[in-house]
């Protein structure tokens, strides 16, 4: 089975970088999940998830990215954003408040992408203001998720219908 998500590591002098590539949805999570466990696991204190080539994410992957985080800052680390270009992708981080949780990174100027090697991107801003209330994502998670399952459904009814009218 192809992979729907292409993930690289790369490390920064004690800064990880992970880019993403695809679809951060249920199929694939779970690789990315591994992927940061071990990182934080190694040692590494700082990760910034490179999401810029994501072209999908559902409420596994907000999930992922949520306990990304709280693995991180149980050891005292942190786990930053850096969001899709994908303006249904970004979207969906935007829907799900993830930069209240966790630091959204917005590139300066009109660079396309960060070399592998070169510094962190400069911070044009740093997502949410206000404070962090569990309780409030934890419904708006919810809710997005309930809505990517009737969407899922809806998807499912029009293959069906497709599949009908093929033999038909």
């Amino acid at each position: 089975m192809d992979q729907l998500l292409k993930i690289v590591v790369v490390d920064q002098a004690g800064e990880c970088r992970v880019r993403l590539a695809g679809q951060l949805a249920k199929l694939e999570v779970y690789r990315f999940r591994s992927a940061l466990d071990c990182l934080i696991e190694d040692g590494h204190r700082s990760v910034i998830v490179d999401m810029r080539e994501v072209t999908f994410i559902d409420s596994a992957g907000i999930g992922a990215l949520v306990k990304a985080r709280g693995a991180a800052v149980k050891v005292g680390g942190s786990v930053k954003v850096i969001p899709p270009t994908d303006p249904t992708a970004r979207k969906v981080l935007e829907m799900a408040s993830i930069g209240k949780i966790i630091p959204i990174l917005e590139p300066v100027g009109t660079e396309s992408a960060v070399p592998d090697r070169a510094p962190t991107p400069q911070v044009l801003s740093i997502g949410g203001s206000g404070g962090f209330d569990p309780q409030r994502l934890l419904i708006q998670i919810q809710d997005l998720t309930t809505r990517i399952e009737s969407l899922e459904n809806r998807l499912a009814a029009i293959e069906d219908q497709d599949r009908g009218r093929a033999w038909g």
